[in-house]
């Protein structure tokens, strides 16, 4: 064990990295050759001591607390100054691992360590060149300071330099937060080494300029749309700097939106039209017909045919007229929704009158077999709403049960709770396919299974839009062959 020991050792005094262990109180326990020779100690000298007082008194604290952070297996890093036997200070960086016992307690910490002197005076140089680059260069690019445009200028290492007034307005920062950083900071970190290979692509090859339009969050974590217009200036030194314009796109996407919205608006509104008037054009012809052959007949044989046959014609007369209103008046509704002309009127309302109001209106127009069941559990009796889109609703909802039912028993059950109201309709009619449920709320589509049942597909429609506007929700569970549910919640 002994030479196991002693070999181990040996291989570590031939590596140039300065090792050591120590205790968790920073007491060394050994250190290597080149550990001893950097500090100019003798093993002996070392050994028993706390490194400790190697360090600077005011970094002493953070290297103490960086050790203890140290867990498990995994390593921890930290840069400080030491102090050498001459009086010289250095920069030094260390990694640092735990050794436990079999019980997990820390015995041991071993470090491995460098000096990074030069390379933190190369950067500290770095730093001082730019500085004093960017004290060049201001006079040249104070022409720049008012420009409306945001305006920055990058070195080649894409490092900000130069900055003015509307660049830092359009991002919420002062000037001292951007300088000397890299310009992809403004970009999420996840797409850092995107851009940053993007630019010093950019800055090698023949390319004049490169354009980047993104959405970037601002420092308020506003979000900004911009366009970057990065171009190469060649300075009087023969260096390349690169000036980047950055306009603010945000309303001017804003306004893209709106148009593209309304265009898409209008498309609609155009095409519905286009589909209403087809639709409206083969569905008036029926009507019009039976109350055009109607009024033939009446004129033409009204002394030769017995009452019966004239009420009979009459009857049609009036289904047919009472059909066209219908037509209109759903065509009314939808324009007046879909231009926002329909005003809410809010008024309380008596609810089981309210609701026999509208059977009874289905019941004198005598075009179907009416076969309502109607239960009210009801809470109170009055409830404040538009009674005007709760007909539209109701009368729709009650017509397609009745209609789609062919004389079956339709349920209208009417719930009231604390601060709202559920209408639960249940018929036993034809149902909806499957395939048809998805275009449930279209306009002018019909399902496939309703064969010559009248009607041209906007009842669900003007349902749909008067729960909205209602602030409500409707929801429709249908089975064909089966019948359907749909049940309306409206907010008190």
């Amino acid at each position: 064990m002994e030479m196991d020991i002693k070999y181990f050792c040996s291989i570590l005094d031939n590596m140039h990295q300065l090792i050591c262990r120590f205790l968790p109180d920073t007491t060394l326990t050994y250190v290597n050759k080149a550990y001893c020779e950097y500090f100019q100690k003798k093993r002996e000298e070392l050994i028993g001591k706390q490194f400790v007082v190697l360090i600077p008194e005011e970094e002493q604290k953070q290297v103490q607390n960086n050790i203890l952070s140290v867990q498990g297996s995994i390593a921890n890093s930290i840069e400080h100054k030491v102090i050498l036997s001459n009086g010289e200070i250095r920069w030094h960086k260390w990694i640092n691992i735990a050794i436990f016992d079999e019980n997990d307690n820390v015995i041991e910490y071993q470090a491995v360590g460098e000096d990074i002197t030069a390379q933190k005076e190369a950067e500290v140089k770095l730093k001082k060149t730019t500085r004093e680059l960017v004290v060049s260069n201001l006079e040249s690019f104070k022409i720049l300071e008012n420009n409306p445009i945001g305006i920055n200028v990058l070195n080649e290492f894409g490092i900000l330099v130069y900055a003015n007034h509307a660049f830092c307005n359009l991002f919420g920062y002062d000037l001292k937060e951007l300088l000397y950083k890299p310009f992809y900071q403004l970009f999420p970190k996840d797409e850092n080494s995107f851009y940053s290979n993007l630019f010093l692509k950019f800055y090698k090859n023949d390319e004049k300029e490169f354009l980047i339009e993104k959405d970037i969050l601002t420092k308020s974590d506003k979000s900004i749309s911009v366009l970057m217009q990065g171009v190469k200036y060649f300075q009087s030194d023969k260096s390349i700097k690169v000036i980047m314009y950055v306009v603010d796109l945000t309303d001017i996407k804003i306004a893209k939106d709106n148009t593209e919205k309304a265009l898409e608006h209008e498309r609609h509104l155009n095409e519905l039209k286009s589909r209403f008037i087809m639709f409206v054009s083969h569905e008036f012809r029926t009507p019009i017909t039976v109350i055009k052959s109607s009024v033939q007949i009446l004129e033409k044989y009204f002394d030769k045919i017995d009452n019966a046959k004239k009420l009979s014609l009459l009857e049609d007369i009036n289904h047919a007229s009472n059909y066209l209103v219908t037509l209109l008046d759903d065509a009314v509704f939808i324009d007046k929704v879909e231009t926002g002309k329909l005003s809410i009127a809010y008024t309380p309302l008596n609810i089981k009158f309210f609701c026999e109001d509208i059977i009874n209106e289905i019941k004198r127009q005598k075009t179907l077999p009416l076969n309502i069941n109607t239960i009210y559990l009801l809470e109170y009796e009055s409830f404040h709403t538009d009674p005007t889109l709760v007909k539209y609703i109701l009368l729709n909802l009650l017509s397609n049960a009745i209609k789609y039912s062919n004389g079956k028993q339709t349920i209208l059950k009417v719930r009231t709770y604390h601060n709202s109201i559920c209408f639960t309709l249940a018929d036993k009619g034809i149902g909806i396919p499957d395939k048809d449920k998805k275009f449930l709320f279209t306009a002018f589509h019909r399902a496939k299974n309703v064969k010559n049942i009248e009607g041209i597909g906007l009842g669900l429609v003007i349902v749909r839009q008067a729960v909205n506007l209602l602030k409500g929700k409707i929801m429709v569970r249908s089975k064909e062959k089966i019948g359907t549910v749909v049940r309306l919640l409206l907010p008190k």
